[in-house]
């Protein structure tokens, strides 16, 4: 990975006294439970006959976490950061 090209989402996207805040609120209590962040690009070429007939790329990125408060688990997902 470049660097011009680096996932850094409190950087760039995320206030991070905000972000630990608003976790620290959603986690209160809970026995268990992860935190991922994620950035994710894709491509791909399809040929026939040795021509390009499709070409694609998709990028996205968000971030997500579950938790475990025994008896009850949650999710929750954020498809955009």
């Amino acid at each position: 990975m470049t660097e011009t090209n680096a996932f850094r989402p409190f950087e760039t996207m995320l206030d991070r006294d905000v972000t630990l805040r608003r976790l620290q609120e959603a986690t209160h209590g809970a026995d268990d439970g992860e935190l991922f962040l994620e950035r994710r690009q894709s491509e791909a070429l399809v040929f026939d006959d040795g021509r390009v007939k499709t070409a694609s790329f998709d990028a996205a990125q968000g971030f997500g976490f579950w938790l475990a408060c025994c008896p009850w688990r949650g999710f929750r997902l954020c498809a955009f950061v």
